[in-house]
């Protein structure tokens, strides 16, 4: 049958589409209230689950149930995060027997399939839940709950009853089209992420998180379309949860960033380019209330539902907040318009950087300023960065390179007049306190304010 032929709807189908459309609403809950989720609840949902197919019917997958709020204290201090491992009111931990692990780890894709099968479940009976891959050292793990040596964890799913006011949004799915194709391989260009160069093809085992020989770093490898892109669709770019996405290091150096803006006078127009999942957003929003007018400028409209959402949540209101998009870098303002463009540990990550500061000094109003943080390579995260960042995967906020603070400075300088610099983070225990003198040019942040005369 042609795969263009539509049958006619029929009493069946629309049974069917109300039921695949109250499946598809399901999207991961990190905010839940603090109330227990019974044994037997749980049990059914686990039930559930064991009804997904798996390889060969051996059914080679385990889990434990963690309901203990010190066992689940323990398991978020492994995972580095995760707040939510604490609030929820169970963790099912997925585990699998590594004596049946069949070729294409099909043992492993059972487990999925289980875990999608129980999320579903327990979307239809009123709770939230949300799978995690990043749950930190797994031997630590196994310890905790005396997993055995044949059993490996590779995940966990988070139950419990959603708080009213958790976030109703779900991030965006790629379009069918785009992911999609018949008979043979087609893609759009920009849904293909660059790799790395390899004669013998790629092995999915070799691209991991922590270590992926394959990555590119360099934005312009990159391009505009291809990180507009990658932005849109990672998750890391749009949790509407305070703080979700906050290091700590970004969250003591931030304040700090903004503090190189001063203070603002009623009307000033502000664009903030490319907020990390509206960090930035919110402490503008915090610091400057409405007088100002803040423009969060991204490269999808995607990411500033998710921007917009959270800055209602911790901010209470983003009135004097308009939120723009960039296309192919350029700044969607009129020549001589802006009073001060915020880029914030950005630079780094654009590519086309001579031409996308020639944008920046277009927007500016003679006298506007431009006020700049970059990771700095010329510092001891340079070194970091090239020991352990770039034999890792590329982030989920985007390709970046750490620019050297003489290279940084020389091309603001061509451009616009300096005001003032400083380094902020010099040694890994001193993040965020600003510097000056020459260690300000060695510091993990090169900030400075410069002027458009």
């Amino acid at each position: 049958m042609d795969h263009r032929t539509v049958s006619p709807p029929s009493e069946a189908d629309g049974e069917a589409s109300a039921i695949l459309r109250k499946l598809a609403a399901r999207h991961s809950i990190r905010d839940f209230l603090p109330r227990p989720v019974e044994p037997e609840l749980l049990d059914a949902i686990i039930s559930d689950g064991l009804e997904a197919p798996n390889a060969c019917n051996h059914q080679m997958w385990h889990f434990v149930v963690v309901r203990d709020q010190a066992t689940k204290d323990s398991l978020q201090a492994i995972s580095g995060s995760n707040e939510h491992f604490s609030s929820c009111g169970a963790i099912i931990l997925l585990c699998f027997h590594m004596g049946w692990n069949h070729n294409k780890f099909a043992v492993v894709q059972s487990v999925a399939a289980a875990t999608y099968h129980m999320s579903l479940s327990a979307h239809l009976r009123g709770l939230g839940a949300t799978w995690n891959a990043g749950i930190g050292n797994g031997e630590k793990i196994r310890a905790l709950v005396g997993l055995p040596a044949e059993f490996e964890v590779i995940g966990t799913l988070c139950l419990g009853w959603p708080a009213p006011e958790a976030p109703n949004l779900k991030p965006p799915r790629r379009p069918l089209e785009t992911v999609r194709s018949y008979e043979s391989f087609a893609r759009p260009a920009a849904d293909c992420y660059p790799l790395a160069p390899s004669s013998g093809g790629y092995r999915y085992t070799d691209l991991m998180n922590h270590r992926n020989k394959y990555s590119v770093f360099c934005p312009d490898r990159w391009g505009w379309e291809r990180i507009a892109n990658f932005r849109s669709y990672a998750v890391y770019a749009k949790s509407p949860l305070p703080g979700v996405y906050v290091s700590r290091r970004l969250g003591k150096e931030l304040d700090a960033e903004i503090d190189l803006i001063g203070p603002l006078e009623p009307g000033t127009r502000l664009v903030e380019l490319m907020p990390y999942g509206g960090s930035y957003s919110v402490r503008l929003r915090q610091r400057y209330g409405e007088s100002a007018s803040i423009h969060c400028l991204e490269l999808s409209e995607r990411n500033l539902d998710f921007v917009r959402e959270r800055v209602l949540r911790e901010a209470g209101s983003d009135t004097g907040l308009h939120y723009d998009v960039m296309t192919e870098g350029r700044l969607p303002y009129p020549d001589g318009s802006v009073d001060v463009v915020f880029l914030p540990q950005i630079l780094e990550a654009v590519p086309e950087r001579a031409a996308f500061l020639d944008e920046v000094a277009r927007v500016l109003k003679p006298g506007g300023r431009v006020v700049v943080t970059v990771r700095n390579l010329l510092s001891w995260f340079g070194l970091f960065y090239f020991r352990n960042v770039l034999s890792g995967q590329v982030p989920n906020f985007g390709p970046y390179t750490p620019l050297a603070s003489l290279q940084v400075r020389s091309e603001l300088d061509r451009r616009f007049q300096r005001l003032s610099e400083i380094g902020m983070s010099p040694l890994p225990n001193a993040i965020a306190r600003p510097v000056t003198g020459p260690l300000r040019l060695f510091s993990r942040l090169y900030a400075g304010v410069w002027s458009k005369t």
